[in-house]
């Protein structure tokens, strides 16, 4: 993952962002959004309201920059939010319908038989169906599962990066990649009866073959953000109380405020009493919404 362009000054915007500089947050999304939007389409390939979740992602970033100490760089952190968010984006999404080869596009199926049938590399021209195929592969997986082993076969991070990435532990990342494995096993066994042509390849060596295959598609270039999606961005994350103040004090905020609603109620509503001369038969006690509310001081 790239460190910060020497170019851009992180700290110095980030310094103007705390200072609830609106021109300040444009920049930050700016910079910020072509390592965010691909990490989105690398794990929601099926492109479901990407620009959406590029918000949401950028938005949790606003609201937790108090916490970002710098002790590493400001793209692995935001990288750590997005993969993040996309779990959960995958967990909310609901699974799709029994993956079969009748499924597949003329050209996702000819790719898998070759990868299924033959020991030949798949062409260059069919890296793009072969992307295609894999993330078709994926969408079967649970979405743990499914992070897992695109990071460590599509994008090949190590374990220790992965763990940085998700906050799980080794011993967790080994397990869901495992299950991972079990579950890809499974498919191609099923799509190796659905084929017309049988032939006894590894499962594990296919899924090999299919990745390194699809690899090689083209990357889609990012080169700015959308038309006003940065202004939208610093204004919805600015707009709010986002100055990071604890429950407790937020709530004794609010207990003040309606404690000085309530005295300035009561002295309006006996404002005659403060005003009669101090003679006892002259004095009318008013209704004391205090007293209304929390009952007679004994």
């Amino acid at each position: 993952m790239p460190d910060e362009e020497p170019s851009f000054d992180v700290a110095g915007c980030l310094v103007r962002v705390r200072q609830r500089d609106q021109a300040a947050a444009r920049e930050l999304v700016d910079h910020l959004y072509p390592l965010v939007i691909r990490i989105v389409r690398s794990h929601l390939p099926r492109r479901v309201a990407e620009e959406d979740l590029a918000q949401d992602i950028f938005l949790k970033m606003f609201t937790r920059l108090e916490q970002y100490q710098g002790a590493v760089p400001l793209t692995h952190w935001v990288s750590r939010i997005a993969v993040t968010t996309c779990i959960d984006q995958l967990r909310a999404q609901k699974r799709r319908p029994e993956f079969r080869w009748a499924d597949l596009s003329e050209n996702q199926a000819d790719v898998l038989d070759a990868v299924m049938t033959s020991e030949n590399d798949v062409a260059a021209n069919d890296a793009l169906a072969a992307h295609e195929l894999v993330h078709k592969l994926l969408d079967q997986l649970k979405p743990d599962d499914r992070m897992v082993i695109q990071l460590l076969d599509m994008e090949q991070k190590t374990i220790a990066e992965i763990c940085s990435l998700t906050g799980w532990n080794t011993s967790l990342v080994k397990v869901r990649a495992f299950r991972a494995r079990r579950k890809l096993r499974k498919l191609f066994l099923d799509l190796q009866k659905q084929g017309t042509r049988m032939k006894p390849i590894e499962p594990d060596h296919i899924w090999h073959r299919l990745t390194a295959a699809a690899r090689c598609a083209p990357a889609e270039t990012v080169v700015a953000a959308p038309y006003g999606f940065a202004t939208r961005i610093a204004a919805l994350a600015l707009a709010s109380d986002r100055s990071g103040r604890s429950l407790f004090e937020r709530f004794a905020l609010r207990a003040v405020g309606v404690a000085s609603l309530l005295a300035f109620a009561s002295v309006c509503a006996n404002f005659s009493v403060f005003t009669a001369e101090a003679d006892e038969e002259n004095i009318v006690v008013g209704d004391d919404p205090v007293t209304l509310l929390l009952g007679p001081i004994e």
